[in-house]
């Protein structure tokens, strides 16, 4: 059951990045008391975003396989969207994937089982008559 363990331990995995990302998924708003205006990239188009030009922009965070702790950062709710969705859809396929791996592993254990039940009962019934003649010879 080690393996079915750490099945569980990577679903709880996928759906710890799953509430992470839907739950860190908005829109942000520039600050605009900053003397110098500052900028970035867009995540998924590469656009540069500036604070001075823009009014918002839309955030997703990090998952646990990412090393940087800063999030992603995109120019437009569409671009966001992209990026959003292609996680999210990975996770999901991923969770699918590891509820298949333990529905095929239970299948295995249950089978498993159950010959070995059956090989063990065939196998106690010779010393079973072999009891009963004992019993009866003394």
């Amino acid at each position: 059951m080690d393996l079915d363990f750490s099945l569980m331990l990577e679903l709880a995995e996928v759906d710890l990045t799953l509430k992470e990302l839907e739950e860190g998924y908005r829109k942000k708003y520039f600050r605009k008391d900053r003397t110098k205006p500052w900028s970035f990239m867009c995540y998924h188009c590469e656009k540069k975003v500036a604070s001075d030009e823009a009014d918002v922009f839309w955030s997703i965070p990090v998952t646990s396989y990412d090393s940087n702790g800063m999030g992603r950062r995109f120019c437009s709710k569409g671009c966001s969207d992209r990026y959003f969705n292609e996680q999210r859809n990975e996770l999901l396929q991923r969770r699918k994937r590891i509820m298949e791996d333990r529905r095929l592993l239970r299948e295995f254990y249950e089978v498993a089982e159950r010959e070995f039940k059956e090989a063990r009962y065939t196998t106690q019934e010779p010393y079973s008559k072999v009891s009963t003649i004992v019993e009866s010879i003394a």
